[in-house]
């Protein structure tokens, strides 16, 4: 699999990703990371990245990880715990990682991260395959 190419069509094609500014920027095997520079349309009414949008970005960045194990599949269930405020900063990234890679579940861990490295968030995201 070229992975390069797959950051590319995941980029191009994830219409929502692309209104919202998420970028996927790297793909491995069962792993993925992405960025969202932060705007002013992401923050809610206290000044903070809105709880929604980095849930997004979650779901977004381990959507790219599940495309380099499989074809398709949709979450099924997400679970995310909010740790620290996303104020005073940039940039969020997000990284997924594939913890079981089964026939037919696929479980990921996923963790957000402000521009100085403080942990935003932890998550569990588990997938279903389609094919």
């Amino acid at each position: 699999m070229d992975y390069n190419e797959l950051v590319k069509q995941r980029n191009e094609q994830n219409c929502f990703a692309r209104y919202i500014g998420i970028v996927t920027t790297k793909i491995e095997k069962g792993y993925a990371e992405a960025v969202l520079t932060v705007r002013h349309e992401h923050m809610n009414t206290t000044n903070i990245v809105h709880g929604g949008c980095i849930y997004t970005l979650a779901d977004v960045v381990t959507g790219s990880a599940v495309a380099s194990l499989c074809n398709q599949a949709v979450t099924t269930s997400g679970e995310y715990h909010y740790l620290h405020s996303a104020k005073n900063t940039k940039q969020l990234k997000a990284y997924s990682k594939c913890i079981k890679n089964g026939k037919n579940i696929l479980l990921f861990d996923v963790e957000i991260k402000s521009d100085d490295d403080t942990i935003i968030g932890k998550g569990t995201f588990t997938c279903y395959r389609l094919q």
